[in-house]
């Protein structure tokens, strides 16, 4: 409130300096390394500040003396504008500018702040992919699937040169199909034996896909039912169809068998009876 109340009145320049981008600066990860006192110097805010965020590409074991060092420099043009420029150490051409109106709103200054100046100095400061070693970016390429490898052909001309490089196809053969590995170092491009070992080990797995699913029933025709057993243990429905027992045998069997199945025992009246001797006697 009071800040918003100062502005309304015609804000200071140094309050905006020291109220607002100095927290804001400190709340992304740039830590102050200079003094208070030497806040103002020649009517100039100057002000230090060291890099010390945590990025994927920057670890938490990376030394602060390794971080960027950034020199924060406001000038007061009357008491209407403020000109912030921040500058890199020993690097002059990398720097980053801002015209702030002190009549303005403190909430819309401390949003044009962040916009418009500490997250440009962040992705000025921040360690960029392309800026990093060619065998980093072969062995970050190495680690994607080969879907997303060739997404990253299409993200800009730089890239596009690297996923074609035969370096790296010969670091994904080796890495993926150590068996092809031999056959590139004969002079054969590596990108080619790639694409003939993928494709050989796809048309395995579909084999063997099709091996454990067995053969495909017709639409039309559907799969045979079942055989019936050959023997009598699956109980009344499939005991007719076997073949009835010879008469001869048929006083063997005990009554209660007879009577709880009575169709196997039946005989059958087109069959002759079963007699030793000649059959042309009887």
């Amino acid at each position: 409130m009071e800040l918003r109340k100062m502005s309304s009145d015609g804000q200071n320049p140094l309050h905006i300096y020291k109220e607002t981008l100095i927290p804001l600066l400190e709340e992304n990860g740039f830590e102050v390394i200079s003094s208070s006192e030497d806040i103002c110097d020649h009517n100039r805010y100057i002000t230090r500040h060291r890099f010390v965020r945590q990025t994927p590409l920057r670890p938490d074991y990376w030394q602060k003396n390794e971080c960027p060092v950034v020199e924060v420099v406001g000038i007061p043009m009357g008491h209407h504008f403020l000109i912030i420029h921040a500058i890199v150490c020993h690097s002059a051409e990398d720097c980053v500018k801002i015209k702030i109106k002190t009549k303005e709103d403190i909430v819309c200054i401390r949003r044009k702040l962040m916009d418009e100046f500490v997250v440009k100095l962040i992705e000025l400061l921040s360690i960029s992919i392309n800026d990093l070693p060619l065998e980093l970016k072969f062995k970050i390429l190495s680690l994607l699937p080969i879907e997303s490898l060739f997404k990253m052909s299409s993200v800009s001309s730089l890239w596009r040169a690297i996923t074609l490089d035969d370096q790296l196809w010969r670091i994904l053969v080796r890495q993926h199909f150590p068996v092809f590995y031999s056959r590139g170092l004969n002079g054969e491009d590596w990108k080619s034996v790639y694409k003939e070992a993928f494709r050989n080990r796809k048309l395995l797995e579909r084999r063997k896909s099709w091996a454990s699913r067995g053969l495909p029933s017709s639409l039309i025709f559907p799969a045979l039912p079942p055989s019936p057993p050959l023997l009598p243990i699956m109980g009344p429905p499939f005991l007719p169809m076997l073949p009835p027992p010879p008469p001869f045998f048929r006083d063997l069997v005990p009554e209660e068998v007879r009577n709880a199945f009575p169709n196997i025992h039946r005989p059958n009246p087109m069959s002759r009876p079963f007699m030793f001797g000649n059959p042309d006697l009887i």
